[in-house]
């Protein structure tokens, strides 16, 4: 305004020119080491291209890269800043190359922001590294699958990259043609032509997950678990009996009271769960904790505090710590099934192998432990079969643990627990103290 007033001009804001006022000299001298960035943008440029094909050799290209340099040569004093600041590097770079390659750019920005905030909430430098190799994997898998299918046009092929990106949403055909410049009829009947399905089958389909055979028959394995488990603790009263000098009456009465416990343990229990969700998922985390709660306190009432005469007081807080693990990887276990597979043709498969499994373990452990080990042991129970009896049946469950483990690590990640709804609402201890206070008989 005081340009104008003085010298009746009008001046845009790109006219103003901002004069530095802690450097005399505009034009400061830039050393330069060429040595250092020998062959770097003719690799850099390789990678790009490798990007925009979706060629999988792309990682020896990225790996020849970090050999010829260490990213932006900046010391900022913060090591890990600086690797996410060149892990943004190779995002932006990645993220245009494949638009070039043919990557609808809606969806490349999308990821880009995605990755990106993964890369910021990042504590470690192995974090970044690990993001990074799932970003670039994930780019260049989507680049391939558009080079791959070229009988779709790339609006509809587009649509299907926006409807896998946005599955956890609510997507409506009206929105897909609006965002394609067709009309809605005019979209759903070139999608079906392309696709072979409608819109809103095809969004069915990529929300059911299927579970291969090997996955399922893993996960079954569970049964392992619980079942060797469910053998000894069969024995309990004799434990109780040998080991701590408790008569039968008194143990069932101990095993009764102590299932009230479950009001309290399980509400706090599931809360546990809500938080847990590392890089590694939850799933694995939990089911390895409880099942080392539940091995510790069995080892402890079979084997380490039994004949020691500890008394009812010992039992019972063995038998508590038992209960928190098992309830721990009960309750983990339970969630495994709906997370592999949502498809309801599955469903009779998981149920059979889970059935089998329940059926032929406890048989299998009854005639280990009362045909082959029993008579080791003079042909009735003693604290010395009990011992060995508590380490075959752990040994037994333990197996089954990594099976499980090994079954569900493809769908254990942090991104399958993030719920269906943007709206993310944090279960707090006042909500769980409210459904104890509420809690009634259906």
């Amino acid at each position: 305004m005081l340009h104008y007033c003085l010298n009746q001009e009008k001046i845009a804001a790109y006219d103003v020119i901002l004069q530095n006022a802690h450097s005399s000299d505009p034009k400061e001298t830039i050393s330069s080491n060429s040595n250092s960035h020998a062959g770097v943008w003719m690799n850099e440029q390789l990678l790009c291209k490798m990007l925009s094909d979706g060629d999988p050799r792309y990682k020896e290209v990225l790996q020849k890269s970090n050999m010829l340099s260490c990213g932006l040569k900046t010391d900022i004093g913060d090591a890990l800043r600086s690797h996410k600041n060149n892990a943004m590097v190779l995002l932006v770079l990645c993220s245009r190359a494949c638009i070039q390659g043919g990557l609808s750019p809606d969806i490349s920005y999308d990821l880009n922001d995605y990755y990106a905030q993964k890369i910021e909430c990042c504590k470690s430098m192995t974090d970044v590294s690990y993001i990074c190799s799932e970003m670039l994997e994930d780019y260049v898998s989507r680049v391939r699958e558009v080079k791959m299918n070229t009988s779709v046009s790339n609006i509809i092929r587009n649509s299907c990259e926006y409807i896998k990106s946005h599955l956890t949403e609510s997507i409506s055909i009206e929105e897909l043609s609006k965002r394609s410049g067709y009309t809605g009829y005019y979209f759903s009947h070139k999608f079906k032509k392309e696709m072979g399905c409608t819109v809103n089958d095809f969004i069915i389909k990529e929300k059911i997950e299927c579970a291969k055979l090997w996955q399922i028959i893993l996960v079954a394995c569970n049964a392992f678990v619980g079942m060797s488990i469910y053998s000894l603790i069969g024995m309990t009263s004799y434990a109780a009996s040998l080991g701590f000098g408790i008569t039968t009456a008194v143990v069932g009465i101990i095993l009764t009271c102590t299932r009230i416990l479950d009001g309290i343990t399980d509400p706090i229990l599931a809360f546990i769960y809500d938080k847990v969700n590392t890089r590694f998922g939850k799933i694995r985390i939990l089911i390895i904790a409880g099942f080392v709660i539940e091995a510790l306190a069995l080892m402890a009432m079979f084997d380490w505090a039994a004949g020691k005469n500890l008394g009812t007081a010992a039992f019972t807080l063995c038998y508590i710590v038992y209960v928190i693990g098992y309830t721990i990887a009960n309750m983990t276990a339970l969630t495994i099934n709906p997370l592999i597979s949502n498809d309801p043709k599955q469903r009779p498969t998981i149920s059979v192998w889970s059935t089998v499994l329940n059926y032929c373990i406890p048989m299998a452990l009854t005639i280990v432990l009362n045909v082959v080990l029993l008579p080791r042991f003079g042909g009735s129970y003693t604290l010395e079969f009990l011992s060995t009896a508590c380490k075959v049946c752990l040994l037994v469950a333990a197996l089954g643990v990594i099976l499980v483990c090994i079954g569900v690590s493809e769908y254990d990640k942090p991104e399958n627990f993030t719920g269906l709804s943007n709206k993310k609402e944090n279960l707090k201890l006042k909500d769980m103290a409210e459904i104890l206070r509420n809690n009634r008989p259906l």
